[in-house]
């Protein structure tokens, strides 16, 4: 396979494609682009890398898995001197079954008609549940090592070959089917950001956050459009139409901080504070941080005392003790303590280097091949 050949599968032919590829010489295109697609987590055997929070800014080699989604995003916000494709499938695309199609847009219907429902809380969270869980199994991890417990606990080491040809004997669902619906969500996801342009500050999961106001009157439209045709639309209590796949605007804030990826806080216009800090509980953490200056005080260094959650501790100890409490005799084996804890707030290394040293961007995007 060669890049032209490649081209033509996506393009022309429309073909879902899946690729691993080697990229050399690798840089973004746009030096103020906020939102670098390559995750390093993604990517094997990267050589020389500058990365912006864990996203590729550029790298001498790497090499990584593609699906013809992924593939289109990189062209469009990379630049590379080569590329070879040690792998590469593609096949038709095509519709999920009837009934899986159907399944889902029952729960989302539930779950719809049932949100702020009096008395219907668990129902509506069990809809939920159901509708999140379609995805979860669809990319649950096909290859998985056993453990056995002989006085220790042992990971097998089964060739890896063999567990997923097992695997697949047994699955029910195509794995397939959950890597190109992240790759779909993603490219959802990349559209809006490219619409938030230079107003682009942060992005999560299923998130945009960004400066002034963006329209996107025609990008719902459309997802309005294709939810009523495929039947994925439902009414609330409250008569309000809602659709798969639109953006909706979530609040306004007036000021906004973060320190990488799942770690912010912010303010909304009636002064109320808000975070959302992966480990932190997030109306404690916004308690304690308010208590201690706001804003102001999200900086590295930062101990979240009362909102850190808790931490487990293992004491495998194969000696049988015992302790006397109110006259009894407890005997204590191996166990497991779970117990309060604390989190600091901090930036990665790469993170703050970039951070702290602007010139690195001028050697990365003046850099000639």
């Amino acid at each position: 396979m060669d890049l032209d050949r490649c081209l033509r599968k996506i393009y022309k032919h429309k073909r879902a494609c899946l690729m691993r590829v080697k990229l050399f010489d690798v840089k973004l295109k746009n030096p103020m682009w906020g939102a670098p697609y390559l995750a390093k987590a993604k990517c094997r055997n990267v050589q020389h890398c500058e990365n912006d929070n864990g996203r590729i800014l550029s790298a001498d080699y790497l090499e990584t898995t593609l699906t013809d989604i992924d593939f289109k995003i990189v062209l469009e916000e990379y630049d590379f001197s080569w590329i070879e494709f040690t792998d590469f499938y593609h096949c038709r695309y095509g519709l999920l079954p009837k009934q899986l199609r159907e399944t889902v847009l029952e729960y989302f219907r539930r779950k719809t008609e049932l949100k702020g429902v009096e008395g219907q809380e668990l129902y509506y969270m069990k809809s939920k549940n159901k509708l999140n869980s379609v995805y979860g199994m669809s990319v649950q991890s096909p290859v998985k090592q056993s453990i056995d417990f002989e006085n220790d606990f042992i990971l097998r080491q089964d060739p890896e070959e063999e567990l997923l040809e097992n695997a697949n004997k047994r699955a029910f669902m195509s794995y397939a089917w959950g890597v190109w619906t992240t790759a779909h969500a993603r490219a959802e996801l990349e559209e809006a950001i490219k619409m938030c342009g230079d107003r682009f500050v942060y992005c999560d999961t299923d998130s945009v956050k960004y400066l002034g106001n963006i329209d996107f009157t025609a990008f719902n439209d459309k997802k309005r459009r294709r939810s009523e045709e495929n039947g994925a639309a439902a009414t609330d209590p409250k008569g309000i139409r809602h659709y798969l796949g639109v953006m909706e605007h979530d609040a306004d804030y007036s000021e906004f901080a973060t320190m990488g990826a799942k770690k912010y806080a912010y303010r909304y216009p009636d002064g109320k504070l808000g975070i959302t800090i992966a480990g932190v509980n997030k109306s404690k953490g916004a308690e304690e941080l308010e208590a201690a200056g706001g804003l102001e005080a999200f900086k590295e260094g930062f101990v979240f005392k009362k909102a850190g959650g808790t931490e487990s501790i293992y004491n495998d100890d194969p000696e049988i003790k015992y302790i006397i409490r109110e006259g009894r005799k407890i005997n204590i084996t191996s166990n497991l303590y779970i117990k309060d804890s604390e989190y600091t707030l901090g930036v990665t290394a790469d993170y703050a280097r970039i951070l702290q040293h602007a010139e690195i961007w001028r050697e990365i995007f003046l850099k000639k091949w």
